[in-house]
Parts: C-alpha cells; sequence; structure tokens
C-alpha cells in the first residue's frame, strides 16, 4: 500500500479539450475533478463512459491531471506523519490535518498555500534527528529507515503470524498470538547484525552474528534477487540525519502538487 496524489487541470473549464465528454450536459467539476451530476444507482454505465473519456487523454494532460506524484509507502507516509506530530501542529497545521491516512479525500485548495509555506520551511529546518537504517552490507543497499523514537512494522506476514519491525533495538521479528477475539504479539527474534540464507529445501532464514540463535521465516528481505543463493549480510545503524535528507521522498513531490494547486485552483487529491 502506498499514498500518491494528483491535481486536476483546466482544460475542461477553458474549453481546451479535443472532443466532448459523454453527457456533457450532467459533467461538472467536483472536489476531486469532473464528475456527473446525478446520482450513482443506476448510472454507473454513464460514470464509467465518463472515466473511459478521461483516460483517453482528451487534452495535452494524462487523464485531465496536470500534477501526478507519487508521495510515499505506507511505512513512509507513517514515518512522515510522525515527524510532523513531532514538529508540532501549531508549526505544521495542515500537514498534521491534511496528510492522507487512507488512498481518499483532498486537501482544499484554499490551503495550498499555506502548505507550500510549511514545506519550505521544513525544507529549511536545521534540527537534526537519529535514524535508524537496516542496511545490507555488502552491496551497501539501503532496506529500510525508521525514525529512533518509532518501532515500525515493514514486512506483514500475510497469512504467517511472523511479521517484522525496524527499531532502535533492532530487526525484530514479532509472532502474533490470537485469543477469542483479542490478539497479542510478542518479540520473538531480534539482531542488530544478522545474515540471510537459504536452506536445503530453499527457504529464508536469518541467523545472527553474535548468537548464531536463527530463526526460519523464508522471508527474503532482498526480494528482486529472490533466486540468488548468496547470502546477505545486514547490520542496524544509526545515522544523524536533516528533516530534507530524511524525508525528501514526500516533501518534494508534496512541493510540486502545493504549487500545481495554487496554479490551478484545484484539490490535491489523495490516491
Amino acid at each position: 500500500m502506498g499514498y500518491s496524489a494528483f491535481v486536476s487541470c483546466n482544460c475542461f473549464k477553458e474549453g481546451k479539450i479535443t472532443s466532448k465528454p459523454p453527457h456533457e450536459e450532467f459533467v461538472v467539476e467536483g472536489e476531486r475533478g469532473l464528475e456527473l451530476n446525478m446520482e450513482w444507482e443506476g448510472n454507473q454505465k454513464k460514470f464509467s463512459e465518463l472515466w473511459r473519456w478521461i483516460s483517453e487523454n482528451p487534452c495535452q494532460h494524462n487523464s485531465l491531471t496536470i500534477c501526478d506524484e507519487w508521495v510515499a509507502n505506507a511505512g513512509g507516509m507513517s514515518s512522515f506523519r510522525f515527524i510532523c506530530r513531532k514538529l508540532g501542529e501549531q508549526n505544521f497545521p495542515i500537514l498534521n490535518t491534511y496528510l492522507p491516512t487512507s488512498n481518499d479525500g483532498f486537501l482544499p485548495a484554499q490551503y495550498a498555500p499555506q502548505l507550500l509555506e510549511e514545506l519550505h520551511k521544513m525544507c529549511n529546518l536545521e534540527m537534526e534527528e537519529t535514524t535508524i537504517e537496516l542496511m545490507e552490507i555488502n552491496r551497501n543497499h539501503l532496506v529500510y529507515s525508521t525514525n529512533q523514537d518509532q518501532v515500525s512494522r515493514f514486512i506483514f506476514g500475510g497469512n504467517s503470524p511472523y511479521n517484522c519491525y525496524l527499531s532502535k533495538d533492532g530487526f525484530l521479528v514479532m509472532k502474533y498470538y490470537k485469543f477469542g477475539k483479542y490478539t497479542f504479539r510478542r518479540r520473538v527474534w531480534q539482531s542488530k547484525s544478522f545474515i540471510q540464507e537459504k536452506d536445503e529445501r530453499g527457504h529464508f532464514y536469518f541467523k545472527d552474528k553474535n548468537s548464531n540463535r536463527r530463526i526460519n521465516l523464508n522471508i527474503n528481505l532482498i526480494p528482486l534477487e529472490r533466486e540468488n543463493n548468496q547470502f546477505f549480510e545486514f547490520k542496524v545503524i544509526e545515522k544523524r540525519v536533516t528533516v530534507l535528507d530524511e524525508y525528501g521522498y514526500a516533501i518534494r513531490p508534496l512541493l510540486k502538487l502545493a504549487e500545481a494547486s495554487i496554479e490551478t485552483g484545484n484539490n490535491i487529491c489523495w490516491t
């Protein structure tokens, strides 16, 4: 799961489209772009026809959007929301109010100038903080990072009872237990320096380098090399970073979205 956002263009409003939309007499500018001024029930086909027309790019922009940006994955957005709260709602009220928690909703265009101001303010912060990074050291590959004050889940076990977390205590494996309607978790393995290898069945396991304590999970931390039989070596390290260094992945696309919203007067819509 991740978070993207878009800002609609004004080509329909300004008559800069190459073809007319279906059911034009019912087309209106909604909070998330063009929509039909009619009930959904009984009119699903008409809505589908409008969406198909939008997807066929009837103007110079892709699907009538002037800006469409990937902002962050679920863990990244959680970390960005965390630092916004830490920096204070009184200092960053728009970010603390309107950052998405689901793939819908919008940030009203009237707040885009204030959003832009808050983002520039965040870019100029001289404050440093400590982040926790999980690195594959042989390839100098960053697997995941989080704030030192968080315990961040970044691998969901799915049908498995095991989930993986990263915190200042290291790489953690939690096992979930169900008792009736209640769910509990317990830390069953942790390490700050470990290897990942395959066993004789081709399943992945982790082994702590100091204690040799091993756990079999069949979770691959380097999924692009799933068929590679080489072992991988991981370390959990602490690193001092600026706010922009650590959260630029979200700040930079949000800057583009805020500028587009100011230019068009249209909302920033979360997807």
